[in-house]
């Protein structure tokens, strides 16, 4: 897990683990569980929303910029229609 602590991504999804209870190491596995990814959707949504870059956002990940894409594009719909990935959005753009 490269760059946990200076990585804006990674503290986003570090947050999201203290609001959601999920532990860190699962966000940073390769754990495939619907809250686990909605958890890394939300913390690379909302850096791009801050212009970083897709290899910046999906290296602490371990994962590649297609699946940062696909991640991306995942929230966008998850944002319109589930109320839990847009309360920790929100929750994750307050704090």
């Amino acid at each position: 897990m490269p760059l946990l602590h200076t990585n804006p991504t990674a503290a986003l999804a570090i947050r999201a683990c203290d609001i959601t209870g999920i532990p860190h190491s699962r966000v940073f596995s390769s754990c495939r569980s619907n809250r686990v990814t909605q958890i890394r959707f939300a913390a690379w949504h909302l850096a791009r929303l801050q212009g970083w870059t897709l290899e910046a956002i999906a290296e602490p990940f371990d994962r590649d910029h297609a699946t940062v894409i696909h991640g991306l594009r995942r929230a966008l719909h998850l944002v319109k229609t589930d109320p839990w990935f847009r309360d920790l959005v929100q929750a994750l753009s307050i704090s």
